[in-house]
């Protein structure tokens, strides 16, 4: 039901979807990893400590090689 209510809004939009790796987007890696280890809602009225540095990072577009 998910996947279709998905498609449904996609088709009614002009949105587009593409995939990236963690490693492309770093913040959203962040979060996504803070998600999995607690499960409560959190709300950010700053960035959190720990992701300054991938901020700063993102912002002179550092680049990361993948191993």
């Amino acid at each position: 039901v998910l996947i279709q209510d998905i498609e449904e809004l996609l088709s009614h939009n002009n949105v587009s979807l593409c995939h990236t790796l963690g490693d492309g987007n770093q913040c959203a890696d962040f979060f996504t990893k803070l998600g999995a280890y607690d499960a409560d809602i959190s709300i950010h009225v700053s960035p959190p400590e720990e992701i300054l540095d991938i901020l700063r990072s993102d912002t002179i577009e550092t680049l990361f090689l993948r191993e």
